[in-house]
């Protein structure tokens, strides 16, 4: 028997479930500034999901925002009246110089191959657009794993892979770009774990 698709109904209501609140606004509020994008710029969001992104950038004024995304049923669920494709990150079907920032929020650990990944995104990008990724710590990830070894903790199936901040850096930097931010960044813990390890890393790199 074929394994069931981890990217079903149940994935995305759990992932709309966790965005659209005070943490998932801070995050955005805080990328959208850091990476200085400015309203008429091309804006690529990889792995679109559940649209929220997308949605908050419209809300906040800009105008030129596609999507890419893995999943047909997210894509026919949640993106109406955006321009979206289904496709994978690994081969993206945008012109070549095309866009101003690409990023990726809570992707880029699910994607088979970051290599191509990150180059196709270079190849999309404009010589000095901007890179911005969003993605769940490493550093955070081992100590609620310690924290739980007791209890009935289990990690997301479907992520491959957590990054610290040298690990991001380098896979990144080597496919055309150079670093111009990365911050470890929680803007909405839940207990003191939380409050004293950052859930969160913040990058963005710019295309040279």
């Amino acid at each position: 028997m074929a394994n069931k698709n981890p990217y079903g109904k149940s994935y995305f209501r759990r992932t709309q479930a966790r965005t659209e609140n005070k943490g998932f606004f801070g995050e955005m509020d805080y990328f959208i500034n850091l990476s200085e994008v400015s309203g008429e710029d091309y804006i690529l969001d990889i792995g679109c999901g559940t649209g929220s992104s997308m949605r908050y950038f419209k809300d906040k004024g800009f105008k030129n925002i596609y999507g890419i995304e893995r999943s047909f049923y997210a894509l026919k669920t949640y993106c109406q009246g955006f321009p979206v494709c289904n496709a994978l990150s690994e081969k993206l079907p945008v012109k070549l110089s095309s866009m101003d920032f690409v990023f990726m929020s809570h992707v880029i650990g699910h994607v088979a191959d970051v290599g191509n990944t990150i180059k196709e995104v270079r190849s999309s990008l404009r010589k000095r657009g901007k890179f911005g990724v969003i993605t769940p710590r490493l550093f955070y990830r081992i100590v609620i794993s310690v924290k739980n070894l007791f209890t009935n903790y289990k990690t997301d199936p479907t992520v491959l892979r957590y990054y610290s901040s040298k690990k991001l850096i380098s896979d990144i930097e080597k496919h055309g770009f150079k670093l111009l931010s990365v911050q470890a960044i929680d803007f909405d813990p839940n207990g003191l774990i939380d409050r004293l390890v950052s859930k969160r890393l913040i990058a963005i790199f710019e295309a040279v």
